[in-house]
């Protein structure tokens, strides 16, 4: 009477003479650090952990720690935007798992055209508020309680999206740039 096996042990027999070699191991090494990476990064950006915890998570993870942190470098780096507040949570944990001398710089830049994004959006707001309030007025709604929300407004969404585009090619060369120095 033959043996009963159970489904584990069907697919250790079929793959008992399967061999990784050594470029594959490695590849299958950077998903996996790859992946834990990424997994804390969200854990952190979505206020799950505390900086110092996304730390000690980043520094747990086994391998390479220069492909750690090239692959963390790399993540931030795609996530840095015209938000100032991501962006502070960004750097903040750039500064807990690299060397600040090595961003410092960048860190400056960003704020600099942070504040040259804020100041061109907070400009267009108030041209887009002037054009709101006025139409208001010519449909007969006045007085000193009337003030606009201007975020609700297709035209502030168009204006803010014209400011983001003419934003976006600045970011984008501080992002080259910050590649080359956080992964040279």
């Amino acid at each position: 009477m033959g043996e009963i096996k159970s489904a584990i042990e069907l697919a250790m027999e079929r793959t008992r003479n399967i061999v990784i070699d050594e470029e594959e191991r490695q590849d299958l090494m950077k998903k996996d650090m790859d992946n834990k990476v990424r997994a804390a990064l969200r854990r952190y950006m979505e206020g799950m952990t505390d900086p110092q915890s996304a730390q000690r998570e980043l520094g747990g993870i086994k391998g390479d720690e220069k492909a750690r942190d090239a692959i963390l470098a790399g993540l931030l780096i795609e996530r840095f935007g015209l938000s100032r507040e991501t962006n502070q949570r960004l750097f903040l944990l750039l500064h807990l798992v690299t060397d600040p001398s090595r961003y410092k710089e960048l860190e400056g830049e960003l704020k600099a055209l942070e504040d040259d994004f804020a100041d061109e959006a907070n400009r267009r707001r108030v041209v887009v508020a002037r054009d709101i309030g006025d139409r208001l007025k010519q449909m007969g709604v006045t007085g000193s309680a009337v003030e606009p929300n201007v975020e609700t407004w297709d035209e502030w969404k168009q204006g803010l999206h014209q400011v983001e585009m003419s934003f976006s090619a600045r970011l984008l060369t501080w992002k080259q740039r910050a590649d080359h120095i956080l992964n040279p």
